[in-house]
């Protein structure tokens, strides 16, 4: 993806950091959570390595009683919710 923002020439650490959100209907990952953030992790030693490219899977299946659950069951409902948490998603949702 880095090819994609950088101009040619461009050092490594001058790239904009990336995030690549992907969010489902199910719980890929079967361990109860709305969110999972994946790291970078050196298997020999076990470090998290920032490389600057960071993975969030987010999921409306689970409800955690987290804000991104509450998020979440905003965007899946059918219906046009009132949420004083989230105003502006509700009153976007009603244009």
């Amino acid at each position: 993806m880095d090819t994609y923002i950088a101009d040619k020439g461009i050092k490594f650490g001058q790239i904009p950091d990336s995030y690549v959100i992907f969010i489902s209907k199910k719980d890929f990952f079967g361990q109860g959570k709305a969110i999972y953030h994946i790291d970078r992790v050196l298997r020999e030693t076990g470090d998290v390595e920032d490389n600057g490219f960071y993975e969030i899977y987010v999921n409306t299946e689970i409800d955690d009683k987290t804000d991104i659950a509450e998020l979440m069951e905003i965007y899946s409902s059918s219906d046009l919710p009132d949420n004083n948490k989230f105003p502006k998603t509700c009153v976007g949702m009603k244009l």
